[in-house]
């Protein structure tokens, strides 16, 4: 189970209303998917026809959840003879309760199967249904690689930190703290980036030329390059 699968079982643990059965590679996937009515497909999109092969078991009648980025609805369809499908896109942060999710449902899920959805994603965070299901690409690398650029920042600014004479264990708190704080400074208001950025950039201080430096050397630029490459990625995987 890779780490987008340990999140979500840690996330739903937490709450007693579900009775959680996890399959791992050493597992028979047919007689753990026996006992269930929703499935969650939390494998590597690399991985999925291997495990799709695997299963011999009626799925036509369970709610099957995929959070594979890449691979899309009707391959998950067809590959599993199911007919309730749902893709989605969560973030790490579902570990803490606090990931956002964003889910599109195939025609043949019915209501009261997007309450058990909305249900299993509340848990875990926020949910957002999308009206099409190709939005999904666009999403999943912005919220989905948006982590990673979060802790690579964060990588930096300690490192900067350490050079300016601050040692290791140091420079992790000064960098952690400092997005960790602005974070939550940010979830607890009404303010919105834009403004808390205004906020703290004050004329001719120092923020603000960090600011410029970074404006002027293209770095929001760069980092929409980035999205766009993610997207790029997540399109071939779907071919």
């Amino acid at each position: 189970m890779g780490n987008m699968g340990q999140a979500i079982v840690g996330s739903l643990a937490k709450h007693e209303m579900y009775h959680i059965t996890t399959c791992q590679k050493h597992d028979d996937p047919n007689q753990k998917l026996s006992v269930v009515d929703v499935v969650i497909v939390a494998v590597k999109p690399q991985s999925f026809l291997q495990l799709a092969d695997s299963i011999s078991i009626d799925m036509s009648g369970k709610l099957v959840i995929s959070i594979m980025a890449g691979v899309t609805i009707d391959k998950i369809k067809n590959s599993l003879s199911a007919f309730k499908v749902v893709r989605s896109i969560p973030n790490l942060a579902i570990r803490i309760g606090r990931g956002v999710t964003e889910w599109f449902p195939s025609q043949e899920v019915r209501v009261e199967d997007k309450l058990v959805v909305r249900h299993i994603f509340s848990a875990m965070g926020k949910e957002i249904e999308v009206a099409e299901e190709d939005i999904l690409s666009g999403i999943g690398s912005v919220s989905g690689i948006g982590p990673a650029f979060f802790y690579y920042l964060t990588e930096l600014l300690a490192e900067k930190a350490e050079e300016y004479g601050f040692s290791p264990a140091q420079a992790r708190v000064i960098a952690e703290e400092t997005f960790v704080g602005s974070a939550l400074l940010l979830d607890s208001s009404e303010r919105s980036s834009l403004e808390w950025r205004e906020a703290v950039s004050s004329k001719g201080g120092i923020t603000i030329e960090a600011l410029k430096h970074l404006k002027e050397n293209k770095f929001d630029q760069i980092l929409k390059d980035a999205v766009d490459s993610a997207k790029n990625r997540s399109n071939q995987l779907l071919k």
